[in-house]
């Protein structure tokens, strides 16, 4: 059994939280199957992957799905591991699609009234939808997609599709390993850019803490060379204070000269 949830009517068609509805339309169209009415849903039979099955959506409203769910499954004796719910899921980027076994319901709920009405081991096809990164949250899921998600819906429908049919042909577990390694989580791959970009900074701030020790380097330098010339300067200069004091005999030796001329002069008056 393959369940789409959504809501019904027109009006909610197009919705965000119709994408399990999307879903099942493209399927019952490849198999060619019409839908009909019965436990509360529209509901189509027809060959999927080389099985039979039951392609299913509740017209309950979202909130009473589980009760469409648990009264198919009971008249066909479709225990919850062989069914395959399709549903919208916030935490997953816009046009990626998981496939998981069993959980919670983190709030959605159509898988809230599964839960209750049915059972929780059946296989799960999650829609990405996207966080809105303004605005309430229930006015996002219960809008219409719009701008470039148009460009993106129909991609989003065939994964959905394929993730399906991966899980017939290979089984929950194969499939689950197969959609979640096609993408890897997007924190892992920015992390990246801030390493390498940490080791760049690291690298320019040691490289200008070498920078900055050879110019103290060069200016401490630059003062031992200025001390150096100063020293010089009084060593030269002391040189000429020297010359001089060597040079006050003569002047002493004139003095005295001038002693023994006046004494001559003396004498000679």
């Amino acid at each position: 059994m393959i369940v789409g949830l959504g809501n019904p009517g027109p009006s909610y068609a197009k919705h965000r939280h119709n994408i399990g509805f999307m879903v099942i339309d493209k399927m019952a169209k490849s198999v060619g199957g019409g839908f009909r009415e019965k436990f509360h849903a529209h509901w189509a039979r027809g060959t999927v992957s080389g099985k039979d099955a039951l392609l299913l959506k509740p017209m309950t409203w979202m909130n009473l799905s589980g009760t469409s769910v648990g009264e198919a499954g009971a008249f066909y004796k479709v225990k919850p591991d062989q069914c395959i719910v399709l549903h919208d899921e916030l935490d997953i980027p816009f046009g990626e699609v998981r496939v998981k076994v069993g959980g919670g319901h983190a709030g959605h709920n159509g898988l809230r009234s599964i839960f209750e009405h049915y059972g929780k081991d059946f296989v799960r096809v999650r829609c990405g939808i996207g966080r809105p990164k303004h605005g309430d949250v229930t006015n996002h899921v219960l809008g219409d997609f719009r701008g470039e998600e148009l460009i993106e819906l129909p991609l989003l429908i065939d994964r959905a599709v394929a993730a399906v049919t991966l899980v017939l042909e290979r089984g929950a577990e194969a499939a689950q390993n197969a959609t979640n390694a096609k993408a890897p989580p997007r924190n892992t791959q920015k992390a990246k850019p801030k390493t390498e970009g940490a080791k760049t900074e690291g690298a320019k701030a040691e490289g200008a803490k070498a920078e900055g020790a050879k110019t103290e380097g060069a200016k401490a330098e630059g003062a031992k060379a200025e001390v150096a010339k100063a020293e010089g300067a009084k060593v030269e200069g002391a040189k000429p204070e020297g010359g001089k004091a060597e040079g006050a005999k003569p002047e002493g030796a004139k003095a005295e000269g001038a002693k023994i001329g006046a004494a001559r002069v003396g004498d000679e008056a």
